[in-house]
């Protein structure tokens, strides 16, 4: 289900009224788009990852989930997911730092991870307040724990400067999903755009909406704001405003 919504902006109308407007269709669209829209809105990243695991008060996993590792799913508790991708990380920083891949190797690499970004990859993000044009961006990237997405992600976490923040979450069929991402503004233009450049479509065009989105939080004038609000909802194919001037 998609929303459209029009936004007319008439000859001799207020902008402040315009942006007060805005602003409270930015809060309804949210809580009603997140209830029943099949789309993703801003602030939402991925419907299907629920609550990571609980701990116990000694620190030990009460739940287990679903990895597959050479090719066989295995039960295991999230300190053992952990570990598993801490020593992928740390061979990974190791090959990397050591300058064991050639060039054809990160070029294969990187076109391997834009293939793999523009199917399973978001840039994203969430207002600061429901009343607020301030927009906090974020990249993320994720797949379905696994012998291939552990070393695949760690090698991708060690070409971007281990800067990528880790994360694991269960989904509903038990099976464990990790994600990377970032908030850091300057670190995803000085890095991950250049980086992830040969994506295509929807997160292509992403990438400039964004920088543009950066510039225009420093104008701080009232129709800089109404254009904020009307690029975040244009990042992913939900929801759009449009703008006549």
């Amino acid at each position: 289900m998609q929303w459209k919504l029009h936004v007319r902006f008439l000859a001799g109308e207020n902008p402040k009224d315009l942006l007060s407007q805005l602003l409270r269709l930015n809060a309804s669209v949210l809580q009603f788009s997140s209830r029943y829209s099949n789309n993703t809105p801003a602030k939402v990243d991925n419907n299907d990852i629920i609550a990571s695991v609980h701990s116990n008060k000694n620190g030990k996993d009460e739940d287990k989930g679903y990895v597959r590792l050479n090719g066989r799913l295995v039960l295991v508790t999230k300190s053992e997911l952990e570990n598993l991708i801490e020593q992928s990380k740390q061979k990974s920083k190791e090959d990397y730092l050591k300058k064991r891949f050639n060039s054809d190797f990160l070029s294969s690499l990187r076109s391997l991870l834009n293939g793999v970004f523009t199917a399973e990859g978001s840039f994203s993000g969430q207002f600061t307040s429901r009343t607020s044009h301030r927009f906090n961006p974020k990249f993320s990237i994720g797949q379905n724990a696994s012998s291939e997405s552990i070393e695949l992600f760690s090698l991708m976490w060690a070409v971007l400067d281990f800067k990528l923040v880790w994360e694991i979450s269960k989904n509903k069929n038990m099976n464990y999903h990790i994600q990377l991402r970032s908030t850091n503004l300057e670190y995803m233009i000085n890095t991950l755009f250049p980086y992830f450049s040969l994506t295509y479509g929807e997160k292509y065009t992403a990438m400039s909406k964004l920088i543009k989105i950066a510039a225009l939080e420093k104008v701080g004038t009232v129709l800089s704001k109404i254009e904020i609000i009307c690029l975040v909802y244009s990042l992913t194919s939900g929801v759009q405003i449009v703008l006549f001037l």
